[in-house]
């Protein structure tokens, strides 16, 4: 862990695909601190893996499909995502960046909030798809 500045904290996570950052801002609230943005950087391809418990039915799924992708590219001006597909069984959402994109998850999260979804993880997923 780096402390940059006073406003800003700066650390690698050794293994990226098992970090959770939803436990991450949580702790960070649960110690006071609301942060501003979790920025996720220096991969060329990765995706996003959005798991939502709430992802069990068609009005659900509906939302998802009609909501989601139209919330992301309003909050994230196009910057970084690239597409999104669903995995109902696993109730899961894919979010796949541009090459070599900084993704911020608090922007992520906002995006699921305005959607109506509360995120149970997010993870990053990298290498080819299983």
């Amino acid at each position: 862990v780096d402390i940059t500045s006073a406003h800003e904290i700066e650390f690698d996570i050794l293994d990226i695909t098992k970090a959770n950052f939803v436990t991450l801002d949580r702790a960070l609230r649960d110690t006071g601190l609301v942060p501003d943005r979790i920025e996720v950087s220096g991969m060329g391809h990765y995706r996003l893996e959005v798991e939502l418990p709430h992802l069990c039915c068609k009005v659900c799924s509906r939302a998802v499909d009609e909501q989601l992708e139209r919330m992301l590219r309003k909050e994230t001006q196009g910057r970084w995502l690239d597409s999104i597909s669903m995995n109902h069984v696993q109730k899961t959402v894919l979010i796949y960046a541009r090459l070599n994109a900084v993704v911020d998850i608090v922007e992520l999260t906002r995006s699921l909030e305005h959607a109506g979804f509360s995120a149970h993880a997010i993870r990053v997923l990298t290498g080819p798809e299983s």
